[in-house]
């Protein structure tokens, strides 16, 4: 993780040296004109909301009812609108997994969030039995989020032994069943704050097993910013190398 974050410090350091290229000002827009009665934006070749952003949070809340009623719309979208792709996979508590997967009739994942999300605060043992049931109830893909309790105290090693840890238990239940499950880690940058940090966790990450690394769970005061993504991209591209 060191040679790789001293990598992307060299590269964000060369970055910032370069000088931008002076441009002219912009021309000032065309002023838009009002909307006449008859050229009202059309959204008919759009689809509908059936599956509204409230509809696929998953929330405390959450029953085996309000959890199949969400997949059955995604299993009646394309009745409506069979142009258009299916949602990549419906996301639930671990708990729901089963429930999805008896309720799904169409091609989409099942994503879990698991592990004590958001917070990831337990001990490491609940967390790998909460992953081992959900990969055994039928989850295509486990979402966990990094233990910052540890990483943000220093200990690295701690943080990442427990993403190798997870990434042992999903691969040992899924291979039992004949298939393979992702895993993704939520590093929730906002509680990172700054770039070096976002860079060492993204390397940790990815090190560790992770197949896809996200910013944040959405449930702190900061979440995705466009200089967390950058860095990550950054340092999924180094890694990649």
């Amino acid at each position: 993780m060191g040679k790789l974050t001293s990598l992307f410090k060299s590269i964000l350091k060369s970055d910032a040296e370069v000088e931008p290229t002076p441009t002219a000002p912009a021309p000032a827009p065309e002023p838009t004109p009002e909307p006449k009665a008859d050229d009202t934006p059309k959204t008919d070749d759009a689809p509908a909301a059936d599956v509204e952003p409230k509809d696929v949070e998953p929330k405390t809340d959450d029953t085996p009812a309000s959890v199949a009623k969400l997949v059955q719309k995604v299993n009646a979208f394309h009745k409506s609108y069979p142009e258009w792709p299916l949602p990549a996979s419906v996301c639930v508590f671990s708990n729901f997994a089963a429930t999805v997967k008896e309720v799904r009739k169409e091609d989409f994942n099942i994503t879990v969030v698991s592990a004590c999300f958001p917070s990831s605060q337990s001990f490491l043992e609940v967390k790998l039995k909460e992953v081992e049931m959900a990969v055994e109830q039928g989850a295509d893909e486990v979402d966990i989020v990094l233990a910052l309790n540890a990483f943000l105290a220093g200990n690295y090693e701690v943080a990442a032994e427990e993403i190798r840890q997870v990434r042992r238990v999903i691969d040992e239940v899924a291979g039992k069943q004949g298939r393979s499950v992702h895993l993704k880690v939520i590093l929730e940058t906002g509680l990172l704050k700054t770039p070096e940090n976002i860079a060492n966790a993204s390397f940790l990450a990815m090190e560790a097993g992770a197949d896809f690394i996200k910013t944040s769970t959405g449930k702190v005061d900061v979440n995705a910013t466009p200089l967390a993504a950058y860095v990550m991209c950054e340092c999924i591209g180094i890694y990649r190398m």
